[in-house]
């Protein structure tokens, strides 16, 4: 029995041939057939309409076999190989290491295999080349880690600028700073934060007064003011050193780092002050003066009348009295301002309490610490000092046993919600109570270790006080204690609170380029602002609203996390059930959030003048340009669609709803994610990351490019978009 060939094992050039040789069969004997049809009519019609007749039937033979055939083409050839292409891109470009599904490409012979193979020893050799880099990348990590630290414990805040004043580097104290006056992130303009003026006049002054090429940075400094004019800073400006030409590109001066402390409270103690000591001698100067002419007419007995007397006796008490009241009001508001003077710096309270503990431990005194994570502002130095010597005194006088420092917030305010946080600390024993003189005692005297300061005076700096209390608690022994308020205090920020934002740098944003039109900007050069929106329903034309906008920045081809955006938003409206199953939003979670006018602006200000991207771009935006006018801004920035630039890359009859572009790019969308805002935007600009290499591989390198090839698939794609991805 003879043995069928293997379909299998024949190659791709056989299987084309044959696609041909089977072509010319079925035309010739299409051409056959037609002429036998012909022939059949010659005796009835005439040899004319014979012809007609073979002519018309082999035409719509061959057209019918022609169609059929480019079907067969175009499903087992065309198709597979587009495919197989778009799958080789994204393993070659970006970083897909799953293997090649071989169906779609079953009759093309060897390719599949050939490319399985191809893109095989590609990921081994990526594997490779990492290996052998990694110790290199751990060096690097080493040192990215230390500069980390060395910013994150900057007393101030520091800002490494371009020549165009975008921020290439920032740090934690600098957000601190800064949260105020607006979005602090890579590659933002710094005059979105700060009045232009100051800065640029540093910076031509620097740039005018320094040598050429810069090697050692010029210093100045500057008076700066946050663009809503509430926050005064105090600046130093020194230039980085410039790039060789050869690098330098089209950057057109150097970059430059602004370290910033804020100087609002202490500019506005200074003029209080001053302002304090106009009032005194305005107000002691008057009553002196008036005191001065009584006496001039005391003086003169001989002109004194009784009556005359009287009224100077009466002005002479009124003016004492004013004056001795004004004295003292004047000497309380004196102090006052004297004790925010004194430089304070933030402590952790457990690092006070503990420093405490181990003073007194040396004296063999032992002592227990309940804290509360809140960091103090005070002088840790003198508050340590002063609280050891309190504690020494009481366990000498014998007063009680058990001693306990214990440090916790202070109670809230209702009558002033807004008032700032203090704390209050309590040394607490077992036993008898302090006299309240034995206590004024002690902080008159010199501190134990003869430290030349009294306790009065640090409480006075401190603009504090210490008085004896005894708790209310039923038990046979109550507790003893010495309380102290701090006027100043904040929750502690540990890595845990610590805003997500720490530190941020990228210098590859100094080398940018500075004039170039939008359009010709490189794709790795822009700045995209990845967004989703969750709504009430999917048709804004007929009144759904937004109730969640999420977004995260990519700057330089990478996410920034830490500069994300995520709102709700109060749609005005009810939500429907159905689409609080999809999103999770529900209207007990909206009810107290701002509407769209509110956030519609903040975050076209967090979009500034970045590329907006979204999948399915248009459903998002319609949403946003109905409000406009509410919003007062218009969205006029460029905007991308992953979905056409999906259709780019893979062709329109492929399936372009997020999770099957996320499937491809073997990108990974955690199920409780899915169909939030902030998690489908965290997929999308991941999604954007993992294209923009393909793009550069078809030459698609700038925005112009991507932009017209965009273009060219609007209303070309054949595949519809599912609900669930609006």
């Amino acid at each position: 029995m003879t043995k069928l060939p293997d379909v299998k094992s024949w190659s791709l050039r056989l299987r084309i041939f044959l696609f041909f040789a089977l072509i010319a069969l079925l035309g010739s004997l299409a051409i056959a057939a037609a002429a036998m049809f012909g022939f059949s009519r010659l005796e009835q019609s005439g040899p004319g309409s014979a012809f007609i007749l073979t002519g018309f039937a082999g035409a719509l033979s061959l057209v019918g076999l022609v169609t059929w055939v480019w079907l067969l083409f175009d499903q087992n050839v065309a198709r597979p190989i587009q495919e197989l292409s778009g799958e080789m891109r994204a393993r070659a470009h970006a970083g897909v290491d799953k293997e090649i599904d071989h169906a779609p490409a079953r009759y093309l012979g060897d390719l599949a295999p050939a490319a399985v193979a191809v893109t095989r020893d590609l990921r081994e050799t990526r594997g490779a080349l990492e290996d052998a880099v990694a110790q290199e990348t751990e060096r690097l990590k080493l040192e990215k880690a230390r500069l980390e630290c060395v910013l994150r414990d900057a007393p101030a805040g520091v800002l490494f600028c371009s020549a165009d004043h975008k921020v290439a580097l920032y740090n934690a104290q600098a957000v601190s700073l800064l949260e105020q006056a607006g979005d602090l992130g890579l590659n933002r303009p710094l005059f979105e934060l700060l009045r232009r003026g100051p800065v640029e006049d540093a910076y031509a002054r620097l740039q005018q007064s320094s040598p050429r090429p810069l090697s050692i940075g010029a210093t100045t400094e500057l008076l700066c003011v946050s663009r809503d004019d509430a926050r005064l800073f105090e600046a130093t400006m020194r230039l980085a050193p410039e790039l060789t030409p050869k690098g330098a590109g089209s950057v057109k001066g150097p970059g430059y780092v602004l370290t910033i402390r804020d100087v609002t409270e202490a500019v506005a103690k200074h003029t209080d002050r001053d302002a304090l000591l106009r009032e005194v001698f305005e107000r002691v100067r008057r009553r002196a003066s008036n005191l001065q002419t009584a006496l001039s007419a005391s003086r003169d007995q001989a002109t004194l009348t009784p009556e005359l007397e009287e009224r100077l006796r009466d002005a002479f008490d009124a003016d004492t009295t004013e004056m001795t009241e004004a004295i003292a009001e004047l000497s309380l508001r004196f102090d006052a301002l004297s004790a925010t003077s004194w430089p304070m710096s933030n402590i952790a309270a457990s690092d006070l309490a503990e420093a405490v503990r181990l003073k007194l431990a040396v004296q063999g005194v032992d002592l227990s610490v309940d804290t509360a994570p809140l960091e103090l502002n005070c002088d840790g130095f003198d508050l340590a000092l002063l609280l050891t010597s309190v504690a020494q005194r009481v366990a000498s006088a014998g007063l009680g046993d058990t001693l306990s420092l214990r440090i916790q917030p202070e109670e809230a305010d209702e009558a002033n919600p807004g008032a700032e946080m203090g704390a209050v600390i309590d040394l607490c024993w077992r036993g008898e109570t302090a006299p309240m003189g034995a206590v004024e005692d002690w902080l008159s005297e010199d501190l134990v270790g003869d430290h030349g300061v009294t306790g009065r005076e640090i409480l006075d700096r401190h603009g504090s006080e210490i008085w004896p209390e005894r708790t209310r608690e039923p038990e046979a022994r109550t507790t003893a204690l010495l309380r102290m308020p701090l006027r100043r205090a904040r929750a502690l920020q540990t890595e845990a609170t610590r805003s997500n934002r720490l530190e941020f740098y990228d210098f590859d944003l100094l080398n940018a380029s500075q004039e170039t039109a939008l359009d010709d900007r490189a794709l790795d050069e822009l700045t995209f602002v990845v967004f989703d929106t969750e709504t009430t329903g999917l048709e804004p034309e007929r009144g759904d609203e937004i109730v969640q906008i999420a977004a995260t920045r990519v700057v330089n081809s990478r996410m920034l996390p830490g500069e994300s955006f995520d709102e709700l938003v109060n749609p005005e409206r009810s939500i429907p059930q159905t689409s609080i199953e999809i999103h999770g939003v529900t209207e007990e979670m909206v009810a107290d959030a701002p509407t769209i006018s509110e956030i519609g602006g903040k975050f076209h200000r967090y979009c500034g003048e970045c590329v907006i991207v979204a999948h399915n771009a248009p459903f998002d935006m319609a949403f946003l340009r109905r409000h406009e006018k509410r919003i007062g801004a218009r969205f006029d920035q460029p905007i991308l669609d992953t979905v056409l630039i999906s259709a780019v890359l893979y062709g329109g009859d492929a399936e372009h709803s997020l999770d099957a572009i996320a499937e491809r790019l073997a990108v990974d969308i955690p199920e409780e994610l899915r169909h939030t805002a902030a998690g489908d935007a965290a997929a999308t600009a991941e999604v954007l990351l993992k294209m923009k290499p393909m793009l550069r591989e078809k030459g698609i390198t700038t925005l112009g490019e991507l932009r017209k090839a965009c273009s060219k698939h609007l209303g070309m794609m054949t595949r519809p978009l599912e609900v669930a991805d609006a």
